[in-house]
Order: C-alpha cells, then structure tokens, then sequence
C-alpha cells in the first residue's frame, strides 16, 4: 500500500513508493531500509494481513530484514476492519 502519510500532512521519513516491498526489493534495498527506521523513536506501520495473503497468494512473507524487523521491532496497537496497527514495542 502507499504510504498513508498523504491523509495526515505529515512526511515519511522512508521514501519508497513500493507496495509490495516485500516482494520486489532485493536483500540490500531492504537492510537500507531497516537501518533508516531504526532511528525513529515514534515508528508506526499498518498491517493488511488480507492484503498481505492476496500478494503471496496466501503463503507465509518470504524472511527479509525488513519483515523480521517488523516482526521482532514493532507489536499491535490497534485493529480497524483488515488494518492492524504496529507499534515499536516498548522496552
């Protein structure tokens, strides 16, 4: 999904326009990704687990840096209909 930044008139600080990140960025790309959101204090991200199933046809997200940090970094807050949101778990 694009970033849901564009509804609240903040910036991302990652700038990346790809949906299925996941899926198309190599090992690389993602690692440099991880390290840009490990310096956000407040880092936040939606889950679609709908989504999620419909891009890997309903088989488990391939391990990458990014989806363990993900999974290792962030917890749920919240849930709304198919969104989940993540948060950094606290210490």
């Amino acid at each position: 999904m694009d970033c849901f930044c564009i509804w609240t008139d903040e910036q991302s600080s990652l700038h990346t326009r790809y949906g299925q990140w996941y899926l198309i960025l190599d090992v690389a790309e993602l690692q440099a990704i991880v390290e840009q959101l490990r310096s956000q204090p407040a880092l936040c991200a939606v889950k679609d687990q709908a989504l999620i199933d419909f891009w890997t046809r309903g088989r488990s997200s391939p391990s990458s840096p990014l989806v363990d940090f993900i999974n290792r970094e962030l917890v749920p807050a919240g849930k709304y209909g198919d969104y989940e949101l993540l948060v950094r778990a606290s210490p």
